[in-house]
């Protein structure tokens, strides 16, 4: 051996190890099974719960729901705003609730009622 030409001898590699290094390694299932339950786990704590999401889906259709009988209220006010107007100054409103409502009519005027069949039964 010479001076100049030492070189390290490189060990050569067998295909006995190379098939074990390119080997690929099935997950254990201890670990597959632990993975699949922590994504459980995290699915159940985002569904249920005080904050869970079909809380707040529910809830905010509950909203919908709510703004929806909000809106009809306010038109229920607000009619009913007007009649009690026109109840206080129209004074022919008046007598139009009063023969709705009461049968009451001017002792000249001629009242005339239809009967429905359903009302005649009972």
């Amino acid at each position: 051996m010479s001076v100049g030409s030492w070189r390290p001898e490189i060990p050569r590699v067998t295909k006995e190890f190379t098939r074990r290094v390119n080997r690929k390694k099935k997950p254990s299932n201890v670990r597959s099974y632990l993975i699949i339950t922590a994504i459980v786990f995290v699915g159940v704590i985002f569904a249920q719960g005080e904050y869970g999401l079909l809380k707040i889906f529910r809830l905010r259709a509950r909203i919908g729901d709510t703004e929806s009988e909000i809106t009809r209220l306010k038109v229920q006010a607000a009619d009913l705003e007007w009649e009690i107007n026109k109840l206080k100054s129209d004074s022919q409103y008046i007598q139009l609730y009063a023969a709705e409502h009461y049968s009451y009519a001017k002792p000249s005027s001629v009242v005339i009622q239809f009967v429905s069949p359903a009302d005649s039964l009972k």
